[in-house]
């Protein structure tokens, strides 16, 4: 029987940085196409952003925010990218070319001497006008041609001695000086709401000084119309950050994401991460087993669906002849003995979702709880009051092996299915179970539900 080699320092390398760093690739993605509104230089910085990643990996300290570290490395890695391209200036026309390389230098009239004026005749040797800086000789300021400090017959005049004038300007420092220390001893005044109206967003991104912050919470404490304001600023913020979270057009491609985690997993194995590394040009060559890839690693959209489509007429068949109509051979079971005999989902079921759900198109009440059969598969099965109508709610275990999550799916990707046997269907899954929502209700109303149910569902599922 022969024995499987001993995973090297690379492999445990490349496994570190697969389970702390793909899974945030997503939302670095998001941030990137952000910045750069085009996809294709989003997912240029991407890439770069995560070959540097992996360089640096061993700097990393596990148990520390990782998202927070491929974040930073992103924006060095963009900033770069921006001074590299603001050092190539464009310069079309030659005269443009040559003076923005030899210095200018003004032209100077014929018969005029640099060096000095031309006096006119009949004047006497005073200084030239404009010539008559002030010079220091023997502790006075002297000004014009003076030759002594004590001569005022000359062409300049002597300053009077400096200490009574050093005396009168250190006084008038030391006045000022009082001043700007009792200044500074004084509390700023109180904060108004135009000025917290002013920093609502700043405050609100955490992106003040300590100072200013109480300064603005003790105004909101006392202050009911600025507090709304935040509230609602608040409010808004959250809704904005929650739709770009979910918007389903700014997730990254599947091909890019399969190419990205090929190319740094040969980086990893097969030598230094190189830097940059473009997936286009050679990359088409590869495309029938690139597509492979995609298909076994990403059951995403309507691909996965076609993929489960066993498994979601099986769900549709639950919903029938359990929720609508009871025609099962075998007698349902109540989730805590199904728990008892075939694990712990059973359990998470039995509390999630919670008995009242709200959705953004009306709410949703748990009906029952238990086990069933239907076609040889075993299904968890809630049925819902939901529009009028009974939803169903089925988790049933993975077909095959454990199927790893993909980088971007940190958070389920409920899908849709359209309609099944008159049935509208949508899905999402786990590494170890499909979850399937099946009733007679418009496919936007069942999106709604399995969006308010699936997060924490999610979440639970992916801890058995």
């Amino acid at each position: 029987m022969s024995q499987q080699p001993a995973p090297t320092a690379d492999d445990h390398a490349w496994a570190a940085f697969e389970a702390e760093a793909l899974p945030h690739v997503d939302r670095l993605f998001r941030l990137a196409l952000w910045f750069e509104r085009n996809r294709h230089e989003a997912e240029d910085l991407v890439q770069e952003t995560m070959m540097q990643a992996l360089q640096s990996f061993h700097r990393f300290r596990p148990g520390t925010n990782c998202r927070a570290w491929l974040v930073t490395i992103l924006q060095h890695v963009r900033s770069n990218r921006r001074r590299a391209r603001q050092r190539l200036p464009v310069v079309d026309d030659a005269e443009d070319r040559i003076a923005n390389t030899m210095p200018f230098v003004a032209p100077v009239p014929q018969g005029v001497d640099r060096r000095r004026r031309a006096r006119r005749p009949g004047s006497d040797s005073g200084p030239v006008p404009g010539s008559d800086r002030a010079l220091r000789r023997g502790g006075a300021d002297v000004q014009g041609d003076c030759r002594c400090a004590r001569d005022s017959s000359g062409n300049g005049d002597v300053a009077a001695p400096p200490w009574p004038r050093v005396a009168a300007i250190g006084a008038r420092s030391l006045q000022a000086g009082s001043r700007q220390s009792a200044r500074r001893n004084l509390r700023p005044p109180a904060m108004e709401c135009r000025d917290v109206r002013e920093l609502a967003d700043s405050f609100l991104a955490e992106e003040l000084l300590t100072e200013t912050n109480h300064e603005i919470l003790r105004h909101v404490e006392t202050c009911p119309v600025c507090r709304a304001d935040l509230a609602a600023r608040r409010a808004l913020r959250e809704g904005v950050r929650r739709a770009f979270q979910h918007a389903s057009e700014l997730d990254p491609r599947p091909e890019f994401m399969t190419q990205l985690r090929t190319g740094l997993e040969d980086a990893a194995h097969h030598g230094a991460a190189r830097r940059g590394i473009k997936f286009h040009g050679w990359w088409a060559l590869a495309a029938t087993v690139l597509l492979a890839v995609v298909l076994g690693l990403a059951y995403r959209g309507r691909d996965w669906m076609t993929a489960t489509g066993a498994l979601a007429r099986a769900a549709v068949g639950d919903h029938r002849n359990c929720a609508l109509q009871f025609r099962l051979a075998e007698k349902p079971i109540s989730l805590a003995e199904a728990a008892q005999r075939y694990g712990a989902t059973y359990r998470i079921l039995e509390t999630q979702p919670p008995r009242d759900v709200m959705t953004t198109a009306g709410p949703a009440r748990v009906l029952e709880r238990h086990a069933c059969v239907y076609g040889g598969r075993r299904f968890a099965h809630i049925v819902f009051e939901y529009r009028g109508a009974r939803v169903s709610l089925l988790v049933t275990a993975a077909e095959g092996r454990a199927q790893l999550a993909l980088p971007g799916e940190a958070l389920p990707h409920v899908t849709s299915a359209g309609r099944i046997d008159d049935m509208s269907v949508v899905s999402f899954h786990t590494s170890r179970h499909v979850v399937f929502f099946a009733g007679d209700v418009a496919q936007a109303d069942l999106m709604k539900l399995a969006d308010a149910v699936a997060e924490p569902l999610y979440r639970e599922l992916a801890g058995v």
